[in-house]
């Protein structure tokens, strides 16, 4: 599943499909991707991607590539910070 999920909480955009990064590189470093059940997943390359959606384009950065993560996440604060938007949530609609 290609889809992906705004999370407030996420300090990082995550995929579990190396094949959603549009660039990516070997990740060698140490850190391990804690999740909220308490697991620590492993983080295999790191790379960007561009977001398409109907009414514009997003760039996602530094996303970790974590095969064993269940879903593909967006960082809302790093999202916001990269391409300096604002998420505006009401009502159940995304603006």
């Amino acid at each position: 599943d290609n889809s992906w999920f705004l999370d407030s909480g996420a300090s990082h955009h995550v995929t579990n499909d190396i094949n959603c990064l549009f660039i990516s590189s070997n990740y060698t470093g140490s850190d391990q991707l804690h999740v909220a059940n308490s697991k620590v997943l492993f983080i295999k390359h790191f790379g960007s991607t561009n977001l398409v959606t109907p009414n514009i384009s997003l760039r996602l950065s530094n996303i970790l590539h974590v095969p064993s993560a269940t879903q593909n996440l967006i960082s809302i604060s790093q999202l916001c910070k990269t391409n300096s938007v604002l998420l505006n949530f009401s009502l159940g609609t995304l603006r």
